[in-house]
């Protein structure tokens, strides 16, 4: 109700003088806890009438012992009542736009606290300052955030216009950055995805642009993973399968990829996969992108075992590979040429080959099939000559590929100075 409704010819409305009577709940959006009282024009002297506590909008302020503008509006429910509310631990905002006055009440989640003890309620009134009704509506995360970017204000209390930006660092490493990033709206962690110049704006709207659980709920990965402790998430897009990639690696260096709609966000049915090692560097190596954050592109190149013969060591998460048929001999630290880490030697069973053993070094690869002398050679052949610094250094040893894959070949050990069936028929 407006003031100019409550004044008469004979009284009008006044705020009491008494100390701690007024409270300004938002300075910005004028919005005042009052204590009013009623007072005579002719004898403003005379005792007041108390008309007791009230929510008034007023946009010229209000301050103690002085009459309140009549164009001032005073907060009621829509039965008439007037409109009361526990301000404490909230922040309170009042936008007036047009014919409708909004008050938004938000209570961030404390220190400590899950995510789950926010909560947002959006207050919505007419011009004369009567309820609508819809009355309150409960506000998400993400509808605040929106809420922030339309009305330009800080709701939360955070400083932040849409979200605060998460900008840590974990060993000198964003925790998310490049495709997807982390905001803190009313004290409840987001993941959103975006371009990179999400992160040089102003103002951040989660409204579309937040990862969901396959329910619509916020996705939260160490919920849905216990145990887990994520310190970098990175993300792609991958148009043609119509999705969100988010590789997120834990603190023991295990990455784990999950798969998002671009058009609901939200999870997909089994959109949750580990990758080994050689699964993070094929995605590196496809898109070019440093996804567990560990400074290089693809498989890091460690050693040139054979330069000649493009045979090269590698660290491939962790693991030591050999890879064959390499074209790019350097660690891609910019994302021009990742090392890709389909050349691994595998050993009969699948995983990657580690060497030839103690006591011995790789001397050269050779490769190529061809018949001499009736014998047929094998597509790899590796030599390895004896470590001096071990037993038995009269022995060396020919280690076969076959389409990739390690066999020891029986007879092929032998002692320096005796040809083997194979050297003497031309296989060297």
């Amino acid at each position: 109700m407006r003031i100019a409704d409550l004044n008469t010819s004979s009284l009008y409305m006044r705020q009491a003088a008494t100390a701690g009577s007024l409270n300004t709940v938002d300075e910005r959006g004028k919005l005042y806890k009052t204590t009013l009282e009623k007072v005579s024009r002719r004898d403003p002297t005379a005792a007041a009438t108390p008309e007791g506590e009230a929510f008034v909008y007023a946009r010229s302020g209000v301050k103690l012992g002085a009459a309140v503008s009549s164009s001032s509006v005073v907060l009621e429910n829509a039965d008439g009542s007037r409109f009361t509310l526990d301000t404490s631990g909230k922040t309170v905002s009042l936008v007036a736009r047009g014919q409708n006055i909004d008050l938004y009440v938000v209570a961030p989640a404390g220190n400590g606290q899950p995510a789950s003890s926010a909560s947002a309620v959006k207050y919505s009134f007419d011009q004369n300052g009567v309820m609508s009704a819809s009355g309150a509506t409960q506000l998400t995360a993400m509808e605040v955030s929106a809420a922030e970017v339309t009305t330009r204000r800080d709701l939360d209390g955070n400083s932040k216009i849409g979200g605060a930006l998460d900008t840590s660092s974990v060993s000198g490493k964003r925790v998310a950055s490049a495709g997807i990033f982390k905001l803190n709206v009313m004290g409840q962690d987001l993941f959103v995805v975006g371009s990179s110049n999400l992160e040089r704006r102003t103002t951040i709207n989660a409204q579309n642009a937040t990862l969901l659980n396959a329910d619509g709920s916020v996705w939260s990965p160490t919920e849905l993973l216990p145990g887990k402790t994520f310190s970098t998430y990175r993300a792609i897009k991958d148009n043609n399968a119509n999705e969100w990639q988010v590789y997120a690696t834990d603190s023991t260096g295990e990455v784990t990829r999950f798969q998002f709609d671009t058009t609901s966000l939200q999870l997909k049915a089994n959109g949750i996969k580990t990758l080994d090692g050689k699964e993070v560097v094929a995605a590196e190596v496809a898109n070019k992108r440093d996804l567990n954050a560990d400074g290089k592109f693809g498989a890091e190149i460690t050693e040139t075992t054979d330069a000649a013969g493009k045979l090269y060591k590698a660290n491939v998460a962790g693991t030591t590979v050999y890879l064959s048929k390499v074209t790019d001999t350097k660690t891609d630290t910019t994302g021009g040429r990742a090392v890709s880490a389909d050349g691994s030697l595998l050993r009969s069973d699948g995983t990657a080959w580690a060497g030839p053993g103690t006591g011995y070094k790789i001397a050269s690869i050779v490769s190529g099939t061809k018949t001499v002398g009736g014998l047929r050679s094998h597509p790899y052949g590796l030599r390895a000559r004896p470590n001096r610094k071990h037993a038995q250094p009269q022995r060396c040893t020919q280690v076969h590929i076959h389409g990739g894959r390690q066999q020891l070949q029986p007879g092929c050990q032998q002692r320096r100075g005796h040809q083997s069936r194979r050297r003497r028929a031309g296989h060297g």
